[in-house]
């Protein structure tokens, strides 16, 4: 088995956690960055388990979602307020189901999962996604391995959350790596669910 990583590095976005007893409630921001563990059985014609330079796709994603957005939980009762504020210019909105960093590590990987199986036609697969705020907080998103024949882990096994993780925790994203020997307990992310470092 074969695994490299990519990081990807300045996404300068704010969010708040509308719960938060303390000041996590406010509206604060961080330049967060993504670092994605790809796994392969098979290596391309270069020897690489992932073509970095493919990724482009999936970098013009991170930007839409990330690059001076303000991240709101879905549920944030203040949206009515901060759409208002978006409307006169004042900030470009993106709403998740949860903008922990945990919640985060989930909704990219349940996208970049799906676009991986596609775009390497099911050769690679992604092992977990972390997402960090700054260089002394950081989660992973690394879906739970299965059990019994034919299990898949890495990509898409989908069971299991973050402390935090929102909506579709817990559910089957699709992808499956071949089977249940992939998860290496010594992987980076290999426990199951979130892992806040």
């Amino acid at each position: 088995m074969f695994r490299s990583s990519k990081t990807f590095r300045g996404f300068s976005c704010a969010h708040r956690k509308w719960r938060h007893a303390g000041h996590c409630a406010h509206v604060h921001g961080y330049s967060r960055e993504f670092t994605f563990w790809f796994e392969a059985r098979e290596r391309d014609v270069n020897g690489f388990v992932m073509e970095f330079g493919a990724l482009k796709p999936l970098k013009a994603w991170l930007d839409s979602q990330f690059d001076h957005t303000l991240l709101l939980d879905a549920d944030d009762p203040l949206i009515p307020d901060f759409r208002a504020i978006e409307e006169r210019g004042g900030a470009n909105l993106n709403i998740l189901p949860d903008v922990s960093c945990e919640g985060t590590a989930h909704f990219v990987y349940e996208h970049a999962a799906r676009w991986i199986h596609a775009a390497t036609e099911g050769r690679v697969w992604i092992v977990s996604v972390e997402c960090r705020e700054n260089e002394n907080n950081s989660a992973i998103y690394a879906p739970a391995a299965r059990t019994g024949a034919g299990a898949g882990a890495g990509a898409g096994a989908g069971a299991g959350a973050g402390a935090e993780a929102g909506a579709g925790a817990g559910a089957d994203d699709g992808v499956t790596a071949p089977d249940a020997t992939t998860a290496a307990p010594d992987a980076p992310g290999a426990a199951e669910g979130s892992v806040s470092v």
